[in-house]
C-alpha cells in the first residue's frame, strides 16, 4: 500500500480518484494528506462501503464514497489528477484513462494472470493514451468483473494428456520479464500452480474464455499445455498494447473499453 501511494506522487492540489474503498484505510491517508474534498473512493459492494464508511467518520474524515463498479470509474468528478486502484487488473478499464487530465498518474497492480503481478504506473498523454513502466512485484485481489470462478479445474481428466521433462516451477517461476513476455504474446492466458498431492506439481493454464487447457503428465510433473503458446501466437481480438517504447516501458497492459 505504501508503495503504491508512494508511485501516485501526490501534491497538496491533486484530485485523486481511488478504486476500491474496502476498509477505508486508504482512502483515510489520501484524504489526511489532500483533504476530503479531493478525494472520491468507489466501492461496488455496498455492506464494505458502509464499513468504511463508518470507520472514516471514526477518524474523522469525509471524502465522497460513492458505491459503484469500479471499472467504470466515476465519470461525474472528473477530470482527476490521479487515479489509485487497490485491485488487481488483467485489463485496464479505459475510462480510468478517459477520466484522468492529460498528465495524470494511474497507479495500479497489473496482474495478467500468468505468474506474478506488478506495481505499474501510467500517465496520460493529450491523445488519450496511456505510457508507463512497472515497479516491483505485487499480488492483490482481483477486480470483481475480472475474476474466474475457479482458480483451477476440478477434473484431472480435462483436456489432451502428453509427457514433459519441464517442471512447472521452472515456468512459472522464471524471470521477472518473462510473464510479461508470455502475457503480450498470449494476452488472457493465466495459471495456476498447485500441488498434485503425489510429489507432482501441476500448473494450469486458462484459455480467456474461461476453459483450462491440455493437462500433459510425465512421472515427476504435471502441467497444462497451451497450444497457442506452442504457435507463439494468439488467436483471440485485442486491443493493442497501451504503452512501448523505451526499456523498462510496459509493453503488454491491454486496455478495454
Amino acid at each position: 500500500m505504501v508503495a503504491f501511494l508512494e508511485l501516485l506522487g501526490l501534491m497538496d492540489h491533486h484530485r485523486v480518484l481511488e478504486i476500491g474503498t474496502g476498509t477505508g484505510w486508504t482512502g483515510g491517508l489520501l484524504a489526511q494528506r489532500l483533504g476530503d474534498q479531493n478525494v472520491t473512493s468507489v466501492e461496488i459492494d455496498p455492506m464494505v462501503a458502509s464499513i468504511a464508511s463508518e470507520n472514516l467518520k471514526k477518524a474523522g474524515h469525509r471524502p465522497r464514497l460513492i458505491v459503484a463498479d469500479g471499472a467504470d470509474g466515476w465519470p461525474s468528478g472528473a477530470p482527476y489528477d490521479r487515479v489509485h486502484v487497490t485491485c488487481g487488473v488483467r485489463d485496464v478499464p479505459y475510462a480510468w484513462v478517459r477520466q484522468l487530465r492529460p498528465g495524470g498518474r494511474m497507479v495500479f497492480p497489473w496482474m495478467p494472470g500468468f505468474a506474478y503481478g506488478h506495481r505499474t504506473w501510467l500517465t496520460a498523454t493529450a491523445d488519450g493514451r496511456a505510457i508507463g513502466r512497472f515497479a516491483g512485484n505485487a499480488g492483490y485481489m482481483m477486480l470483481r468483473s475480472q475474476r474466474f470462478g475457479d482458480y483451477a479445474p476440478t477434473v484431472e481428466e480435462e483436456g489432451e494428456q502428453s509427457e514433459t521433462q519441464v517442471d512447472p516451477r521452472a515456468v512459472a517461476g522464471t524471470s521477472y520479464g518473462c510473464d510479461v513476455a508470455i502475457a503480450g504474446m498470449v494476452p488472457g492466458v493465466a495459471s495456476v500452480e498447485e500441488e498434485a498431492g503425489d510429489g507432482r506439481i501441476r500448473l494450469h493454464l486458462r484459455d480467456p474464455d474461461g476453459s483450462w487447457l491440455s493437462p500433459t503428465f510425465s512421472p515427476a510433473v504435471m502441467l497444462t499445455r497451451c497450444p497457442r503458446l506452442e504457435r507463439g501466437v494468439c488467436g483471440r481480438k485485442w486491443k493493442p498494447p497501451i504503452c512501448a517504447g523505451s526499456p523498462g516501458a510496459v509493453q503488454a497492459v491491454n486496455v478495454s473499453e
